[in-house]
């Protein structure tokens, strides 16, 4: 059933009339008793199926009296359904009596939602006491079903399917405290189980047009023998004593819902059977009733902080203004949170008087502004409703001493600090605002040896008075205090200690162990490789003899140094061709205050390797001679190049290829130039075109080669 339908439930309650009755006495009447447990938790099914959680609970707006009552009377949490008083009231003063709420519950994940509707009758007598509440009567407890198929087709019912767990959707309360049995009669196609689930009888399907069946639910509860109000464990199963409720399935069949109108109207058309029964009207003329307005469209009102529960913040029904008659001239007035949720648990309104209150102290600090909409509702029929919104701005009290951010302050200065230095700022902040939170500061314990000091009154600013000596005074240790300009009650104070802790002058600079270093590596040395250290020391003490060192210039991102210890190192790939050498720039620092530093010069000098291999300037030679030349005439000079340097760039040269099966080749080369000569006489009729390679070699070790050829032609004479 779940994989092709689409489920809605509504519990609901017929022109909410008696669907739940719970009779009190009047010291039953406080905010600490529950009332009515709405919530819906997880409960199992005959199939093992469980389903539950989710549930949000909230009071049902209907636009009148049900809605106002709910509002004003009585107070929900959302989230465990819990329902109480809002407030401790006296019996004779409550605005309504007997009053109704109504509870809706609802969820997302498969968009349930149940309507109960609770009748609360107090008895003001002095004698009240104990017994059953009255039984429920008027109007029954019903549920509303729209199945709708999620794809489109026929949809078809297997036997034993279950359709409808009407136990999920009953509260806990009711679950828990009553004994419910649950009966159908006339039905065809579904039965009923003990639990409340109702499930398919025989195989059937539905089709165009929408088929709509009724069927009749029954619930009975064990009305329990003695009612113990001061308790509230039992009121609750005053609950559908002796009565039938009425079951509506409306199952739509797929591909005959039609447009989202079309469902609406359905749904609605469903509903009104069990919701608006049939009454007979008469037309009679009725005056028309106008809505209630206030003098201006915002109140703005300002409300001392820490004020006790129950003040007093505006009179709304001076304010507002309704020209009819009668019940449509009487008003009633309703308080809703416009920006932070916290205001609604701070305020409340009086629903016949208008009297908006204070229902805890309010703290500035906490939320400074409360943003309200105050509605009026007339007792007309339709009720008519007008707003305003109320802001309510909580006036500052010095409440909050200035707090500052350290309580112990601790500072290093040099003994030879120049007069009228600063040497630190203290700073403190107030919660509160205005004057209250404007701060002055002062030294305490100014005289004697601290009057080498002075606080600025406004910032906060120490600073030096005179010179210091720390042979003479090596440390002090001042009392500040920030206080505010609060009138009410008065100014606060709080106190914060300086200590002040003079430092030996830090006049040695670091030297190093040479004026100089050279050092000589190797180009295709490993990366992280460490080449050299240098070395420094410090003439002072503690902190101004720790060095560190660092490169200042001339790495060019090749070489890093160790802040500690001073090691240098490869970091990056070096080229002999491209930069033989670097000149570091070491600098070694104290830490000081402030810091003395000292610098030295690192010269690195790269070896070459052998890593480049010769290069001929063209892939072939050509050249042409004549054949009547003499012995040792230059024909052709094939050259080469390598980018190492010293023995690895230096080349030699020699023929390769010589053998053409004639056995006559009359060239040779020079071997150390490349220079290719006549060897012998040359003849061309014994041939006439010579194809051989030159190859060149450098003096690495290994060597590195490379290879080219030469094409020369004899020309005949």
């Amino acid at each position: 059933m779940r994989d092709i339908f689409a489920l809605c439930v509504l519990l609901s309650v017929a022109r909410f009339t008696h669907g739940i009755s719970l009779a009190l006495k009047k010291q039953d009447i406080s905010h600490k008793l529950v009332l009515f447990n709405a919530s819906i938790s997880e409960k199992e099914d005959g199939d093992g199926k469980s389903e539950g959680g989710g549930w949000t609970y909230s009071f049902y707006d209907d636009g009148g009296s049900v809605a106002l009552d709910g509002a004003n009377l009585y107070h929900i949490n959302h989230r465990t359904g819990l329902v109480r008083y809002k407030r401790d009231v006296a019996c004779e003063d409550l605005p309504k009596n007997p009053s109704v709420f109504v509870v809706k519950s609802s969820r997302k994940s498969d968009r349930a939602q149940t309507l109960i509707a609770v009748d609360v009758s107090v008895d003001c007598r002095e004698d009240a006491g104990g017994g059953p509440g009255p039984e429920s009567t008027g109007s029954a407890i019903g549920i509303d079903v729209i199945l709708a198929p999620e794809t489109g087709g026929s949809a078809c019912f297997e036997e034993g399917t279950t359709t409808l767990p009407v136990g999920r959707y009953l509260p806990d309360d009711i679950a828990a405290r009553c004994e419910l049995m649950f009966f159908a009669d006339d039905l065809a196609n579904y039965e009923v189980s003990a639990s409340g689930a109702i499930t398919v009888k025989r195989r059937h399907c539905l089709r165009t047009p929408a088929a709509i069946s009724t069927i009749r639910l029954g619930s009975v509860s064990k009305r329990t023998k003695k009612f113990e109000s001061d308790a509230g464990r039992d009121r609750i199963c005053n609950l559908f004593v002796g009565r039938i409720q009425d079951l509506t399935v409306a199952m739509v069949g797929g591909g005959s819902i039609g447009d989202v109108s079309d469902r609406y109207a359905l749904d609605r058309a469903v509903r009104m059977d069990l919701l608006e029964p049939f009454k007979p009207h008469h037309r009679t003329r009725r005056a028309i009733n106008s809505n209630p307005t206030f003098k201006t469209s915002q109140y703005i009102v300002i409300t001392p902080e820490n004020e006790e529960p129950g003040y007093i913040v505006k009179e709304m029904s001076e304010e507002a203004e309704d020209s009819d008659v009668g019940l449509a001239g009487e008003l009633s007035y309703g308080l809703y949170v416009v920006n932070d949720a916290r205001s609604l648990d701070l305020f409340t309104i009086d629903p016949m008087t208008g009297t908006v209150t204070t229902t805890a102290a309010l703290d500035r600090e906490s939320i400074p502004e409360h943003y309200f909409r105050v509605r009026a509702t007339d007792h007309g029929n339709p009720p008519r409703t007008g707003s305003t919104m109320l802001l309510i701005y909580v006036e500052d009290m010095n409440d909050h001493a200035p707090e500052f951010e350290n309580l112990y302050y601790t500072i290093t200065i040099p003994e030879n600090i120049e007069r009228g230095s600063a040497i630190t700022e203290v700073r403190a902040a107030d919660d509160d605002e205005g004057q209250n939170s404007d701060i002055r500061y002062n030294i305490l314990n100014v005289g004697g040896a601290n009057s080498a000091f002075r606080i600025d009154t406004r910032s906060g600013v120490i600073s030096t008075t005179a010179l210091l000596d720390r042979e003479l005074v090596a440390s002090y240790t001042l009392q500040i205090q920030a206080i505010d300009q609060g009138v009410v009650p008065g100014p606060r104070s709080s106190t914060a200690q300086v200590d002040i802790v003079l430092l030996d002058e830090n006049d040695n600079v670091p030297q190093f162990g040479q004026r100089n270093y050279v050092v000589e590596i190797v180009e295709d040395i490993e990366l992280n490789t460490v080449v050299g250290t240098v070395g420094a020391v410090d003439g002072d003490l503690g902190s101004n003899a720790d060095i560190r060192f660092s490169l200042s210039g001339g790495q060019e991102g090749h070489f890093a140094i160790d802040t500690f210890t001073g090691e240098i190192s490869v970091i990056a790939t070096l080229n002999y061709e491209q930069q033989s050498s670097y000149r570091l720039v070491v600098r070694a620092q104290d830490n000081g205050r402030p810091p003395r530093s000292n610098s030295t010069t690192v010269i690195v000098n790269i070896v070459d390797v052998n890593d480049n291999a010769p290069h001929f300037t063209r892939h072939l030679f050509e050249s042409s001679v004549r054949e009547d030349v003499t012995v040792g005439t230059s024909v052709i000079h094939p050259q080469a190049f390598d980018y190492d340097s010293g023995s690895f760039a230096a080349l030699t040269y020699r023929i390769d290829n010589l053998d053409d099966g004639t056995g006559y080749f009359p060239f040779l080369i020079d071997p150390d130039t490349g220079l290719i000569c006549t060897a012998d006489v040359l003849d061309r009729e014994i041939r006439e075109v010579f194809h051989f390679n030159v190859l060149t070699q450098d003096q690495g070790d290994p060597p590195k080669t490379a290879s080219t050829q030469v094409k020369i032609t004899l020309l005949d004479v």
